[in-house]
């Protein structure tokens, strides 16, 4: 097996960054090692720092060829699909089974009401209506039985839609098949009623008011991890005044509140492409990063939001930290993400279970940044 080394650089291991001599870690496909001796490739990392990959916790991929490749080119090693339907989720998969390319985790049809709250920020390309706490947990255990699988059980939380009753059922029948309940929220009712209901992940964040604080309590209490795809909000609400109250400032005080409650945020982006418009795959990872930092969240917290938190809160154990025996989704960037989170967009090279992908930066950007590492 072909073993690399990254020497003198600098490493992000979710607490700061720490320096370190020898960095290992196995080629084609592997995992992180133990400092060897007698590497077979060492690459020189001064100036750097080494990253675990990135995860995004939402997109909605729908099936875009070339989505993997964006995503892998800027260091987004993991994928988490929770628009697409089933057919286009089992697609993905078998493309992301290719060297080089992310991992992919998708729900296929999110649960919902039979018309989406109008109220509501998100729009979704794939529901499947339930009426009944019965339809909700009949319609739970056939996802699970697909052949497309569902990873995680996705529900739509915004009101007027499903009652209590339906969404506590849901989240029991993801629960008895040891699933993840994720709710889609854009209302402060919603988060009431996620909360209620006792989902394990929200996505999204109030526009519509402020958060109440019980409420923000309650989710850290419980344990339930938020992803507030705030670049997506703020080009969902850009062309918005305020029709229904609703407004970006609503959810970056939510996102503040959250965090200083203790709430565990997950970055994730929503990131789509339909014909000319959208946001785009891999660099809006970037982007939700540096809003996150706006709404409050400290430059480490905003860096672990998209590495070792997501990895924890949806059970991807296998990842997110640069440790012995995790997969080697690695990023290697010029300069210290976490004194300047612009560090990130300069990345020099990145690997996919130890494979190196192409990555995207300019040169220009690549000169400067190797100029400020020997300044």
């Amino acid at each position: 097996m072909t073993i690399i080394s990254i020497t003198d650089v600098d490493l992000f291991d979710g607490v700061g960054i720490k320096h370190v001599r020898n960095q290992c870690f196995q080629a084609s496909p592997g995992n992180v090692l133990e400092p060897r001796s007698s590497p077979d490739v060492v690459i020189d990392g001064s100036g750097c720092t080494l990253m675990p990959g990135l995860i995004d916790c939402k997109v909605d991929i729908d099936a875009c060829p070339m989505a993997l490749p964006s995503f892998a080119a800027c260091g987004v090693t993991t994928v988490i699909d929770l628009v697409s339907t089933s057919a286009e989720n089992q697609a993905m998969r078998r493309e992301s089974r290719h060297p080089k390319m992310p991992s992919y985790l998708g729900c296929g049809w999110v649960l919902g009401p039979e018309t989406v709250a109008s109220e509501g920020l998100f729009s979704f390309r794939a529901v499947r209506v339930v009426r009944t706490p019965a339809e909700a947990t009949r319609l739970v255990e056939e996802l699970i039985a697909d052949p497309a699988r569902a990873d995680y059980i996705n529900a739509i939380a915004d009101q007027p839609g499903l009652d209590s009753d339906t969404l506590e059922a849901t989240v029991a029948a993801a629960h008895r098949h040891g699933k993840l309940a994720i709710a889609h929220t854009s209302q402060t009712k919603a988060y009431d009623a996620a909360l209620l209901a006792g989902f394990d992940i929200v996505t999204g964040v109030p526009v519509d008011g402020p958060l109440r604080a019980e409420t923000a309590q309650g989710f850290a209490q419980r344990g339930i991890a938020v992803v507030p795809t705030l670049f997506f909000v703020q080009k969902a609400l850009q062309d918005e005044t305020t029709r229904n109250g609703r407004n970006f400032g609503h959810a970056v005080a939510a996102v503040r509140q959250l965090y200083s409650a203790g709430v565990c945020i997950c970055a994730g982006t929503a990131a789509y492409q339909h014909r000319s418009t959208g946001i785009p795959f891999g660099t809006s990872l970037l982007d939700e990063l540096e809003l996150l930092s706006r709404a409050g969240l400290s430059n480490l917290d905003a860096l672990r939001s998209a590495t070792f938190v997501p990895a924890s809160v949806f059970r991807l154990h296998d990842r997110g930290s640069v440790d012995r025996g995790k997969r080697a989704d690695l990023v290697l960037v010029y300069g210290s993400p976490l004194s300047d989170l612009n560090a990130m967009r300069r990345i020099r090279q990145a690997w996919i279970e130890g494979v190196e992908v192409q990555v995207e930066m300019k040169l220009e950007v690549k000169a400067e940044a190797e100029a400020e590492s020997k300044g």
